[in-house]
């Protein structure tokens, strides 16, 4: 039975880009063959890592979503972590939309946001008159 998944890859910094290109698409093309429309590929260039790994302290991330059986993800991340210039890797069970935290039912119109109520303008005023009454009669009271 195949399942959404989500990998993150930090390859190393001084890979360039169109051979980052290539090792994603041999990644891709492990978990979904030749289905090209199977997957999803996001490229998020070179940031700092939030810690260094040896003497890295940049890396090039890449998010692979796709969906694929068990066996196939097995195999790519086998081949990840054989690959000297894949620094880390994560994969994750992409949850359905209905499993996101926040999110609607299935089916149902997307909730409005709730707003704070609108205070009359005249309360608002007068609330803060108050307060500076208050702070008067503090700083004038002790001698």
């Amino acid at each position: 039975m195949s399942r959404p998944y989500e990998t993150v890859f930090i390859f190393d910094s001084s890979l360039e880009d169109a051979r980052v290109q290539e090792k994603v698409e041999r990644l891709r093309k492990i978990v979904s063959g030749d289905s090209a429309d199977a997957t999803e590929v996001v490229l998020w260039g070179k940031r700092k890592l939030a810690y260094p790994l040896g003497k890295r302290e940049q890396g090039n991330y890449v998010i692979l979503r796709f969906a694929c059986e068990p066996a196939a993800l097995a195999e790519m991340e086998r081949v990840a972590r054989l690959d000297e210039e894949i620094v880390r890797h994560l994969t994750i069970v992409h949850p359905p939309e209905s499993h996101i935290v926040g999110a609607a039912p299935a089916g149902a119109a997307p909730a409005a946001i709730a707003q704070p109520a609108a205070v009359p303008a005249g309360e608002a005023e007068g609330d803060a008159e108050a307060e500076a009454g208050d702070e008067n009669e503090d700083e004038g009271g002790e001698e």
